[in-house]
This record gives C-alpha cells, structure tokens and sequence, in this order.
C-alpha cells in the first residue's frame, strides 16, 4: 500500500511540476527521506483524492503558503500552478485574497514571489531577476514592500554597541 501511494504521489508530482523535476533536493540528501513521505502521503494520499482537481490542490497550496510565508516552497508550488494551467490572472486574485487573511505584508510578498515566477515561466525579463534571487532572503522581519530596500539596508548595516550618546544639551535656568 505505501509503495503504491508513493507511486501515485510520484506521478501526481510529475503532472504538477514536470518530468525529472519531482524531487526539489538530489539524490543522497539529508531530506530525502521526509521527501518520500511527503510525497506518499500528501501527493499519493491527499493529492489523488476524489473532489477536487489537481488545479484547484494546487491553487489552495498556493493561497496556504502565501498566508504561511514559506516562501521557498510558495515559489515551488507557483511553479507547478503555472505548469498545470493557473493563469497569472487567477494566482494575482489569489494571493491579493490572501491580504485579508494573511495580512497586506504577506500578499505583498506572495504578489512579488509571483511576479518573479511568472517572468521566468513567460520568459521575460524578471528570469534574470529570479536566477540572481536565489540567494538567501531576510527575514520576514526586516522585508518590505516590493520597490523598497531602505529596510534590507538597515539590515545589513551593524548595530551600534554600547549607550547612544546624547549631544550635550546647554544648561536651564
């Protein structure tokens, strides 16, 4: 039974993301194991459920991760949406759903995760944007809205050690 889930989460994974993109770490890695769950019981055991399409999985994963800021694993499942026919019109009214439910910081997040996605599955000129941002973000503490670095900057300047010290003030009578 276990090995006929995870072949079934296989192929669900290869429908959603693409042939030879079913694994999202190499073979031998340390999450290789959880992965082989994952795809046994979340694609093979909740993914192939009768009710609701694979599109339709897919646009609920996306909306949930938005709200989640698992940002890695948004850009992943953007992905596999756009893969199986999500239109960037529907994933830009789900993640601007998500601002009332996740908060405007979040669906503004999801909404530039989005954009960098889309550019690269159109091809366009965001691609180069998205190959270059797959260095490690900040954290959700210190990101801001798209456009804006000011806070990005703060962060990476070090912290002042030590008392701020006051100008001297001038004696009252």
């Amino acid at each position: 039974m276990a090995e006929e889930r995870y072949q079934q989460g296989l192929a669900v994974k290869r429908a959603l993301f693409g042939e030879g993109k079913e694994s999202p770490v190499p073979p031998g890695h340390l999450a290789e194991d959880l992965l082989r769950l994952t795809d046994e019981l979340v694609f093979g055991g909740i993914y192939t459920r009768p009710g609701l399409p694979l599109k339709i999985r897919s646009m609920i994963t996306v909306a949930a991760l938005c709200v989640l800021g698992k940002d890695d694993y948004l850009r992943r499942h953007l992905q596999g949406a756009l893969h199986i026919g999500v239109t960037p019109e529907e994933i830009k009214e789900i993640l601007m759903q998500m601002a009332f439910y996740g908060g405007v910081p979040c669906a503004l997040r999801g909404l530039r995760i989005a954009q960098e996605e889309i550019a690269a599955w159109q091809g366009g000129p965001g691609a180069q944007r998205r190959a270059s941002s797959s260095a490690p973000r900040a954290s959700s503490a210190t990101a801001q809205s798209p456009g804006r670095s000011a806070g990005r900057e703060a962060a990476s300047r070090p912290l002042r050690k030590g008392p701020r010290k006051m100008p001297p003030s001038t004696p009252t009578r």
